[in-house]
């Protein structure tokens, strides 16, 4: 029976710890959010084409989020 209440006490002190680690993940994408803001450029269009191909390679989403994430590692 002693052995229960180790166990629980024990249970209830890694979850507490699962949490804390959550928190701290969320907090930090929180820290390095940025908004983003609208801008134009212009392309021909055979270099749009080849942007649209890279980002998709990638696993984006979209041409603007593929860029935005190349630039950022520069």
């Amino acid at each position: 029976m002693a052995f229960d209440n180790t166990k629980n006490k024990i249970s209830n002190m890694l979850k507490s710890t699962e949490v804390n680690h959550e928190n701290e993940k969320v907090q930090g994408a929180i820290d390095n959010f940025e908004r983003t803001k609208q801008y134009q450029f212009t392309l021909q269009p055979s270099v749009r084409e080849k942007i649209n191909q890279l980002a998709k390679e990638a696993g984006y989403r979209s041409a603007s989020s593929y860029l935005n994430d190349y630039f950022k590692k520069l």
